[in-house]
């Protein structure tokens, strides 16, 4: 069975601390012959089907800039007054 940190002291959770996040034995079996020994992955519990990427952020870190890029030419069919 995988040992699982997760709280990011570098110790293994106990079996209580894991209970409260519904992590079974059959569960920590599977993540051992999943991954390595000092992988790191996210576990979300999820009680729908939706888009949210937990991935992505909800705003950008401070300091962000935004990419150097050349100014987008102006397109006359995006405005047909012009």
């Amino acid at each position: 069975m995988a040992d699982l940190d997760i709280d990011g002291s570098d110790t293994p959770a106990d079996a209580a601390a894991l209970a409260v996040l519904g992590i079974t034995d059959a569960e920590r079996t599977r993540l051992a012959t999943l991954y390595a020994v000092g992988d790191s992955l996210w576990r979300v519990p999820i009680s729908h089907f939706t888009d949210w990427d937990f991935n992505m952020g909800t705003k950008p870190p401070d300091g962000a800039v935004p990419p150097d890029q050349p100014e987008k030419k102006k397109d006359p069919l995006d405005d047909p007054c012009d």
